[in-house]
C-alpha cells in the first residue's frame, strides 16, 4: 500500500515536464511571431496607394490675390531692371523656366496657388460625357482615394511632372491609355493583366472601386461575384452608358471583341491626363511671368 504514491511520481513528472517545455515553446513561438509576422495595420500601411489627393484650395485666396502673381522673388524691385535678361528661346532661357517650373511645382504654397489660380482638375468634374447620375458615380469614386473629396475637383490627384507623386500615376494612365479602349469589357475577350488597376491611387476604373479584382466573364455571367461583382457591374453599365442586360453585356462579341467596352472611361482618362498637362502649362505661364517680373527673361 505504501509504494503506490511512487508509482504514481514518475508519470505525473513526465507530466509536469512536458507542460513546462510545452508552454515554454509556446511563449518562445508567440513571441517569435509577433516580430516575424506583420500586424493587419502594417500590412494595409505598406499597400496604401502612394499617390494621394490634394488640399482644397478653394477659398485659399482672394479674386485680388489670383489675379496677380505670387510667384516673384520677394527681393525683386517694382519695375523691370535695366541689365541684359536672356531670351525665352534660348538655351539659358529655357533652363530658366524649367527650374523656376521646379521650383513652382515642389514648393506646396506656389503648387497651390498655381491649382486654385488656373482651376486645375476642373473639368474633372461634370464632364459632358457623362450623364449626371455616372458623374455622380465618378465623384464616388474619387472619393475613395485618401485626402480626396468627391466632386470637390481641386482635391483630385492632379500632379505636375515635377511633383514626386507624378511618375507612378503617370505611368498608370499611360500603361491604360496604351491599350485599345475596346479591350476593356467585361467579356472573355477583354485585355490580358489588369492596366485598369491604378495601383497609384488605389482605384479599379472597371469597377469604380478601391480593389483590383475584376471577375472573370463565367462569374459575371452566372452572378457567381456577390455584391462586389455586382456593384462593378452597375458602375461598368452606368458610366460607359450600357442600358443593356447583363449577360449580353458580359457576353456579345463581335469579330472577335467585346461589344459594350468602357469607351467613356477611356476618354475619362484622356481627359484626366489633359489635366495634369494644363497643369505643366499653366506653371510654366506662371514661371515665365515671374522670371520676366524679376528682369531674368525677355520674349525679344
Amino acid at each position: 500500500m505504501d509504494k503506490q504514491p511512487n508509482k504514481l511520481k514518475l508519470p505525473l513528472l513526465i507530466l509536469a515536464l512536458v507542460l513546462v517545455l510545452g508552454g515554454g515553446g509556446l511563449a518562445i513561438w508567440m513571441v517569435t511571431r509577433k516580430k516575424e509576422e506583420p500586424t493587419t495595420e502594417q500590412q494595409e500601411m505598406e499597400q496604401r496607394p502612394p499617390v494621394k489627393g490634394r488640399t482644397d484650395v478653394t477659398n485659399l485666396y482672394t479674386e485680388q490675390e489670383l489675379a496677380f502673381s505670387g510667384l516673384v522673388d520677394e527681393n525683386a524691385p517694382d519695375y523691370t531692371p535695366e541689365y541684359t535678361a536672356v531670351l525665352m528661346d534660348s538655351t539659358e532661357g529655357k533652363q530658366l523656366i524649367e527650374q523656376r517650373m521646379k521650383k513652382i511645382q515642389l514648393n506646396k504654397k506656389d503648387s497651390d496657388f498655381v491649382r486654385a489660380k488656373h482651376h486645375v482638375g476642373r473639368t474633372l468634374v461634370g464632364n459632358r460625357i457623362f450623364s449626371s447620375k455616372a458623374n455622380k458615380a465618378i465623384e464616388k469614386m474619387f472619393s475613395l482615394v485618401d485626402g480626396t473629396t468627391g466632386g470637390q475637383y481641386l482635391t483630385y490627384p492632379v500632379y505636375g511632372r515635377f511633383e514626386t507623386e507624378a511618375a507612378p500615376l503617370r505611368k498608370d494612365i499611360e500603361d491604360f491609355l496604351a491599350k485599345g479602349g475596346q479591350g476593356y469589357n467585361l467579356t472573355n475577350k477583354r485585355h490580358s493583366g489588369n492596366a485598369w488597376w491604378f495601383g497609384s491611387v488605389g482605384l479599379n476604373l472597371m469597377y469604380g472601386s478601391n480593389k483590383s479584382h475584376v471577375h472573370s466573364a463565367d462569374k459575371l455571367w452566372w452572378y457567381a461575384g456577390g455584391q462586389e461583382a455586382r456593384d462593378g457591374l452597375d458602375f461598368f453599365k452606368l458610366v460607359n452608358g450600357h442600358d443593356f442586360e447583363d449577360r449580353r453585356i458580359v457576353d456579345e462579341k463581335r469579330n472577335g471583341q467585346g461589344v459594350f467596352a468602357a469607351w467613356n472611361m477611356y476618354n475619362f482618362v484622356k481627359e484626366w491626363k489633359r489635366a495634369m498637362e494644363y497643369f505643366d502649362q499653366v506653371t510654366e505661364f506662371e514661371a515665365v511671368a515671374a522670371l520676366e517680373r524679376e528682369g531674368l527673361l525677355r520674349r525679344i
